[in-house]
């Protein structure tokens, strides 16, 4: 906002229209005290523009993960866009 740019209509929303991205996801158990690894990631629904769905991925993978199990764990996640 600060530099100008229209929070309401930035430039990956002109003129499209973003469906919700759905991320399936494992994450390994933690051990030694360390953070658990994401060991892997699959796009399950498609925003309908892969440039957008290539950024969400990118930055759902620079994320933190927490696992108490001693095992891995399957999760998902859904990015909006509103």
């Amino acid at each position: 906002e600060d530099s100008g740019v229209p929070v309401t209509k930035p430039g990956y929303k002109r003129d499209k229209y973003l469906r919700p991205v759905t991320i399936r996801f494992r994450v390994g158990s933690t051990k030694g005290g360390e953070s658990p690894l994401l060991e892997e990631v699959e796009l399950k629904k498609s925003s309908g523009y892969s440039d957008v769905d290539e950024a969400v991925l990118y930055g759902f993978k620079k994320a933190a993960f927490s696992n108490d199990s001693p095992r891995s764990v399957w999760g998902t996640f859904t990015y909006a866009f509103d």
